[in-house]
């Protein structure tokens, strides 16, 4: 009996606790599942049996509401939390906009982020984003699916329509004509035009689509946001430049609801140019680089789910929880995975807040990484991961470009042709 109550007491020990912050865009009560996916993860981490045994990971949650101020001041109230109760990580947040100030915020503290969302070039060469990790493909990584496709087809001349006032735009821009000068020298940039934002009505794109449309300008590569897109496409729809002879490129960023629904469409372009329909006509055939959202092969991955599994019950638990949630899913296990391999002198029982050896060791750790995700595989010492190149509206192309010199795989639908 002495024996019996003795393991008793020994293997009820609590576990360490491991605090971790995250940031979350929470429209309408977590509408899009990414708390809901996050709080899954930390779940299924904490009931694994191989990795953390001796811990328990807790996720506390701050709501950024789309704004960097708020984003900024999570970040703050996470870095306030007792000391025996520090933050070790930084999960989110989902927009690039949000994620650069925060990781300001982390850097000042030696605190390691891990976004699942920011796509800006810029949060990945600037010093002061040096503890930000991203496990979402880049607009480096669409810059070369452009680039398999421009050169799968043989074009030679290209031009950009750039939105101004927007570093995410500027800094794609900047980067697709670096790599151009690497990977496909023999094609030609024939201009560049600017488009600067404005809330002013009546204020519209076509002068610069007239210059483009003056150089003939074929194959446009557009870095734009979504309100813009619908401008745009009306001008280019007044100008005539639509139809077969033409290829939009654009953002992953330039699509959504604005072309989908009729009504979105009164809603935000009430003193547009052009009906939806001459809108829809201009668009017609434009091209989109786009992450893949879960992974395809149904693969057992690291957490021991598969997409259809992880799909299925997460939407058991958030019934509008969409499939990219599966980037904040890793998020989590990537960071559990990493403190699972930290040193005897960096465990996290004995985290201190501000420390270049713990911060230093976590960044190592991550760099060093390698797992399936259920995302993608995920690696984050490789800025390109796998996205998908659609060709949306009536006729449809799938390609998929898994790195950057890969083979472009293209199969069109029989009854078009570029």
């Amino acid at each position: 009996m002495v024996l019996f109550t003795s393991f008793q007491a020994v293997s009820s020990q609590p576990k360490k606790k491991i605090f971790m912050g995250a940031l979350a865009l929470s429209y309408n009560g977590d509408e899009q599942g990414f708390q809901a996916a996050m709080e899954y993860a930390t779940e299924t981490v904490n009931n694994h049996s191989d990795i953390l045994k001796d811990y328990e990971l807790v996720v506390r949650y701050a709501e950024t509401l789309g704004s960097p101020i708020y984003t900024v001041f999570g970040v703050f109230n996470f870095l306030r939390w007792p000391k025996n109760e520090s933050m070790q990580i930084l999960i989110g947040p989902a927009w690039s906009k949000n994620a650069g100030p925060a990781a300001l915020a982390c850097g000042a503290y030696r605190v390691v982020q891990i976004s699942y969302g920011a796509t800006s070039v810029a949060l990945q060469k600037d010093q002061y984003y040096g503890k930000l990790f991203s496990n979402v493909p880049s607009t480096t990584s669409f810059n070369f699916a452009r680039i398999a496709v421009i050169k799968h087809f043989g074009w030679k001349r290209v031009a950009i329509l750039q939105e101004y006032d927007d570093q995410l735009y500027s800094s794609a821009v900047n980067d697709f004509q670096d790599l151009l000068g690497y990977f496909a020298r023999d094609v030609s940039i024939i201009t560049l035009e600017g488009y600067k934002k404005s809330s002013q009505e009546g204020v519209h794109p076509k002068a610069e689509l007239e210059r483009l449309q003056k150089v003939d300008a074929r194959i446009i590569i557009g870095e734009f946001s979504i309100y813009r897109a619908a401008e745009i496409f009306c001008e280019a729809y007044r100008l005539g430049m639509y139809g077969p002879k033409y290829v939009w490129f654009l953002s992953a960023t330039s699509t959504g609801a604005w072309i989908f629904s009729p009504e979105t469409f009164k809603v935000q372009h009430k003193t547009l140019r052009c009906s939806y329909d001459e809108v829809v006509t201009a668009a017609d055939g434009f091209i989109t680089i786009a992450n893949v959202d879960i992974r395809q092969d149904n693969k057992t991955t690291v957490s021991g789910l598969n997409a259809s599994t992880y799909l299925t019950e997460l939407r058991k638990r958030n019934g509008q929880a969409l499939a990219r949630t599966s980037y904040a899913f890793d998020s989590i296990w990537a960071a559990a995975l990493m403190l699972d391999k930290t040193s005897n002198e960096t465990r996290p029982e004995n985290f201190v807040l501000g420390s270049d050896k713990f911060s230093n060791e976590y960044e190592k750790l991550l760099k060093e990484e390698e797992f399936e995700g259920l995302s993608v595989r995920l690696l984050f010492c490789y800025f390109v991961k796998e996205v998908l190149i659609l060709k949306f509206f009536h006729h449809f192309v799938y390609g998929k470009v898994s790195n950057a010199w890969s083979q472009f795989w293209l199969k069109c639908s029989p009854e078009y042709q570029f």
